[in-house]
């Protein structure tokens, strides 16, 4: 009774300690809180989501047995809504891709123009969408087998059956990373600078730079148009998502409200609550 009774204390002394600390960690840390700010719901979730996304596609890569291409690739089996814009292998639209996506990635550093004291929630928030786009690409290409475009047509690079990539088709990658940067470049630059004449430009030009890698890698042979589709939704999906959570008028951290924290410790429990 008395070790049960010990533990129970020491579990609502941490809880205590724990929300306490959070609530009381400096502004270069939480950031302003003024639009977004950092808690633990959301980056438990997310963060979470992203761990489960991504050692998942690890294990389905490491388990996944060989692909062996088949005999033959006959273009009329791919379905019509593809089969339209199944293109052979591009070399320059593939090098051009490349270069459209990491300059798409790249293009949340102009939320440096917010507030220094939240660069670090601007920048925490980033890492987990991206890191939420990329394990569901990377799951998506452990566990499906579609075989890209180039396949179908003669002139493939000459290194495609080395490995499965050949068969790593769905979805689109470059685009998912490309259309995560967009989305979240957007949606953050919009909170901040709600009325700033330089919105339209940086949405039209973010998403620009991501529907550009889409087209570049279907002109070079690598995706079909539903792979590009499905990488574009899903990569903006994360980019915006990932902000909205961290929203500060939503969050139950906001200092802007009125919070009583209570812990008590009842036999054979350790109970907490929140009242706004």
């Amino acid at each position: 009774m008395k070790t049960s009774a010990t533990v129970r204390a020491l579990c609502a002394a941490l809880l205590l300690a724990g929300g306490g600390a959070w609530a009381d960690m400096p502004g270069w840390v939480l950031g302003s809180r003024e639009v977004y700010e950092l808690s633990p719901l959301p980056d438990i979730l997310l963060g979470s989501t992203a761990l489960v996304l991504n050692g998942g596609a690890l294990l389905g890569k490491h388990f996944r047995p060989e692909v062996t291409p088949p005999a033959s690739f006959e273009l009329d089996r791919v379905n019509s809504f593809d089969r339209w814009c199944a293109l052979g292998y591009s070399r320059p639209a593939d090098i051009t891709s490349e270069a459209l996506q990491w300059t798409a990635i790249l293009a949340p550093a102009l939320l440096l123009s917010a507030p220094r004291d939240d660069w670090l929630t601007i920048g925490v928030m980033y890492l987990e969408s991206a890191a939420l786009a990329y394990g569901a690409k990377e799951l998506a290409k452990a566990l499906a087998v579609r075989y890209r475009p180039y396949n179908y047509f003669s002139g493939r690079p000459g290194d495609a059956l080395e490995d499965d990539d050949f068969a790593a088709s769905f979805f689109s990658g470059h685009t998912t990373m490309a259309f995560n940067g967009a989305a979240f470049v957007s949606t953050v630059f919009c909170a901040y600078f709600a009325d700033s004449p330089w919105k339209i430009p940086v949405i039209a030009g973010s998403f620009s730079l991501a529907a550009a890698t889409g087209a570049a890698r279907i002109l070079a042979g690598q995706h079909f148009l539903s792979d590009v589709l499905i990488g574009a939704l899903i990569g903006s999906a994360a980019g915006v998502v990932t902000p909205l959570l961290h929203r500060a008028d939503s969050s139950p951290l906001n200092r802007r409200q009125e919070h009583r924290l209570s812990f008590s410790v009842l036999p054979g429990v350790v109970s907490a609550g929140l009242w706004l």
